[in-house]
């Protein structure tokens, strides 16, 4: 039939075939499917080829509608099919070819019709017709009407698959052409079908019902640009607990986080309840036996709604948030790190914000509290370091010095080496960890019962106890700690203030810091013999240049050690064949900063080596 059709459309093209005989194709094939199906129905393999024979008759429609264009969809021509005995198969490949524009056009009696079919699966012209209407929509006026005797038809089937594929087809018409009221109420009918359906059945859900529910939940979330309007509707949530634990329910909430994390901005505050609620339905789908892949996505998921929350929110009310997300989420360790940076930002942010009150000192000592507490549920040795130091920075800027100094104290005893940090931090990382410990440890004013440079002084003793198997690793340190003690000592630029207002004159911290500084002159002197006798110049060199260049910056006192150490450093410079650009530049530097001190016999020594 469909090879003759064709043959006959191509002599058309040369005119001749009239469009009237096209006219007496179809009313034969009525006649055809009318007298021959009956037949084919008694065939015990029927219900499989159905679906070619729709699709044969869908063809032929195809070429009708290129043959006649607007003059084949009237309504008479689709009344017959309607009125045919065998309607279902020859409506469903009706609509099927029909183009959108003449099926939104017919959509009213369309729907109407389809009710009224025996004897034929209408879940599939349902689906047909859902999927035409959803690129065409109907005239506003018939809106309603049409979805009310579509839903009708739609709840017929107890089958709960068949069910929810129709629903799958017909919500994204909803979506594009009727109210949230109206995708609101859909979706409850959705629910109280699903609901009623598994308490006739009396049976949990079948994996292939859950994967076309997971579909239309797929659909919902395509259809739908702002995924705030599905969050604004009362059933949404109830949907989402439609769907078993724990697979489904996973599978599920992870989709509504992805669409919700990728919406452009924060997310906004009448929002972020249902959100959060959505997190707890994909932790709560974790078991003790889920693959950690499927832990890895929630903590990533959790993480990425949290970045999301707004920075602008009334500070108690974010601070509120954070706490209910550690109480939930308290086994994701990647989310309380997240959640203890943002702690810290916000403790810092605010302190530069306001000014010190009963109300502001009360919010400031909950942030510290919330982050100090946190802190040791994180079990990896580096990340907990790391937020330490940045408790102990956050903590200092909001006046709240016992948690920093608690913070800190805790970060240099988490710097003495030990296996754990060992696996996770190489020599250069660990040395960058102290160099930035050291740094926030000078902003903290120090504690009277413990004495001036306490935890600076404990910071020292634990490195110089370390052994460094590369010396440029421990140059760095040297390179950082000697000139910030000199400066320490001379109270010079780049000091913090409270070192001036609390330690100027006080002979007990002069002596504490003259041993530090000893304690760093003796890490110098032997990193010093080591590299002389591995006679290895380049290093010796590198060391004794950039020593030199670091003591000799402005500020720093020339007194007798230090002038020791830098002609010591020339030695080394002068021996190892530096360049001598390299050696009049420091020399050059070293007679500029001994100007008026009295010092013409050491600097005449110091003039003869490097003739």
């Amino acid at each position: 039939m469909l090879a003759y059709l064709l043959k006959s459309v191509n002599n058309h093209m040369h005119g001749k075939v009239s469009s009237s005989w096209y006219e007496d194709v179809w009313q034969t094939t009525l006649l055809n499917v009318s007298e021959g199906l009956p037949k084919l129905q008694k065939i015990p393999e029927y219900e499989k080829i159905q679906n070619s024979v729709v699709a044969g008759l869908e063809l032929l429609l195809f070429g009708l509608n290129w043959a006649l264009g607007s003059s084949f969809w009237t309504l008479e021509n689709i009344q017959k099919c309607v009125s045919s005995s065998q309607s279902g198969v020859l409506v469903h490949a009706l609509v099927k070819a029909m183009p959108v524009g003449y099926c939104s056009e017919h959509a009213l009696y369309l729907t109407e019709a389809i009710s009224g079919i025996k004897g034929y699966p209408i879940d599939k012209i349902y689906i047909a017709l859902g999927n035409k209407l959803a690129q065409s929509g109907v005239q506003k006026s018939q809106r309603r009407k049409v979805l009310s005797l579509a839903w009708r038809g739609i709840s017929y089937s107890l089958d709960i698959k068949k069910f929810v594929q129709v629903s799958e087809a017909w919500i994204a018409y909803v979506i594009k052409y009727h109210n949230t009221k109206d995708l609101d109420v859909i979706i409850g009918e959705i629910i109280g079908g699903l609901k009623s359906r598994l308490q006739l059945t009396k049976k949990p859900l079948a994996t292939s019902e859950i994967n076309v529910l997971l579909s239309l939940l797929t659909k919902m979330l395509h259809e739908t640009e702002n995924f705030w309007t599905l969050l604004s509707l009362d059933n949404f949530l109830s949907f989402l607990e439609m769907f078993p634990k724990p697979y489904a329910r996973f599978t599920a909430s992870k989709e509504c986080l992805v669409k919700a994390i990728s919406q452009k901005g924060d997310i906004p505050l009448f929002f972020l309840l249902p959100v959060l609620e959505i997190c707890r339905f994909t932790y709560n789908s974790l078991t003790s036996t889920s693959p950690e892949d499927d832990k890895k996505q929630v903590s990533n998921l959790v993480c990425g709604v949290i970045k999301k929350i707004s920075t602008h929110w009334d500070v108690d009310a974010q601070l509120d948030t954070y706490v209910d997300l550690r109480r939930d989420f308290s086994e994701l360790e990647d989310v309380l790190v997240l959640l203890i940076e943002r702690c810290c930002q916000l403790t810092s942010e605010t302190a530069e914000r306001k000014t010190s009150t009963d109300k502001s000192d009360s919010f400031f000592t909950t942030c510290t509290a919330f982050i100090f507490i946190t802190i040791p549920s994180i079990r990896n040795p580096k990340k907990r370091l790391q937020l330490y130091i940045k408790s102990g920075d956050s903590s200092i800027k909001a006046s709240c010095y016992g948690t920093a100094e608690a913070s800190l104290t805790e970060a240099v005893k988490l710097l003495v080496p030990h296996e754990l940090l060992r696996k996770e931090v190489q020599e250069m990382e660990w040395v960058s960890f102290a160099v930035e410990l050291s740094e926030t440890i000078l902003l903290l004013p120090d504690h009277p019962d413990r004495g001036p440079l306490f935890l600076l002084s404990n910071l020292c003793t634990i490195v110089s106890q370390q052994h460094f198997n590369s010396p440029e690793v421990h140059l760095k340190w040297l390179l950082h700690m000697y000139p910030l003690i000199c400066r320490i000592l001379s109270f010079e630029q780049g000091i913090p203030r409270h070192f001036v207002e609390l330690y100027s004159g006080n002979i007990d911290f002069q002596l504490k810091a003259k041993d530090v500084k000893n304690l760093l002159l003796e890490e110098i002197a032997e990193l010093l013999k080591n590299l002389e006798d591995s006679s290895n110049y380049k290093s010796q060199v590198l060391f004794a240049t950039n020593l030199a260049r670091s003591v000799l910056m402005p500020g720093i006192s020339t007194d007798q050690e230090t002038l020791k150490l830098l002609l010591h450093l020339i030695k080394i410079l002068v021996k190892c064949s530096a360049p001598q650009c390299e050696v009049n530049e420091i020399v050059a530097s070293l007679k500029e900063l001994l100007i008026g001190s009295n010092c013409e016999k050491f600097i005449a020594k110091i003039e003869s080596l490097v003739r």
